[in-house]
């Protein structure tokens, strides 16, 4: 990493111990994790799929805007690459939605179509608009050719119970992980009391100045924030105090 940061004239800084909102991405990082809480909530999917969630939710994070200053309403993917993202791949389909794929290996007379569950966009492999589709085997398979549900569909009964088999047959493969195959986010329950805007990582947010004494009070050094300028928020940084604890300069 050091002779990369070299190569391409990179300069490296560190963090303080125990002071991770001096680092930015970890401020990102929280709100993916938070994004694919509330996701896997929605969908209720077995939790052993959290890493295809969170594949999905960092890529679309870099396909949307941000209320950066930095960006100027511009993408990530944009502002990295120089040309606007197509978000084609991602218009048709949420994550973990149930649809329709077709098994040519399917032997006459079985159907060929059949359902399955959407685990997000293949960029290594196929064509494009190529997906990860999770079948009623539970195994992960990469196809193209997929159709979503009509509204007609859904309302149909036969429909719903192949929905509620699929479902079934998931759960009962891989419906229950070992703790070893979760992160800790997961190993409890995903949301406890249904808390959807809590902090995720409270390591990660600054400490309110209430909570902070004379002793902890020197961990602000170096820390940064943005701080309302001409009506304009601007990037700021701590370089020393104007005054101590007692208020004396």
């Amino acid at each position: 990493m050091t002779d990369l940061a070299r190569e391409f004239w990179i300069p490296i800084t560190q963090s303080e111990p125990h002071s991770p909102w001096q680092v930015r991405v970890e401020l990102c990082i929280r709100e993916i994790k938070k994004a694919v809480r509330h996701t896997m909530l929605r969908t209720r999917p077995p939790k052993r799929l959290w890493a295809y969630c969170m594949i999905y939710q960092c890529k679309l994070r870099n396909l949307i805007t941000h209320p950066h200053f930095s960006l100027n309403g511009r993408t990530p993917y944009e502002v990295t690459i120089g040309r606007t993202p197509d978000i084609s791949e991602y218009l048709d389909f949420a994550w973990y939605d149930t649809l329709w794929y077709y098994d040519e290996s399917a032997e006459f007379p079985q159907e060929r179509r059949k359902l399955g569950k959407w685990l997000g966009v293949v960029h290594h492999m196929g064509q494009a608009l190529c997906y990860y589709i999770l079948n009623e085997n539970a195994r992960v398979i990469v196809r193209s050719t997929v159709q979503a549900l009509t509204k007609d569909e859904f309302n149909l009964e036969n429909v719903k119970e192949q929905i509620k088999s699929l479902d079934s047959l998931i759960h009962q493969r891989i419906g229950e992980a070992e703790l070893a195959d979760l992160p800790v986010e997961l190993q409890d329950e995903l949301v406890r009391d249904y808390q959807m805007f809590e902090p995720l990582e409270p390591a990660a947010c600054k400490p309110d100045i209430d909570v902070i004494g004379e002793a902890e009070y020197d961990t602000l050094i170096s820390a940064e924030d943005m701080l309302p300028m001409d009506g304009i928020l601007q990037p700021a940084k701590v370089t020393q105090r104007k005054h101590d604890m007692n208020g004396i300069g």
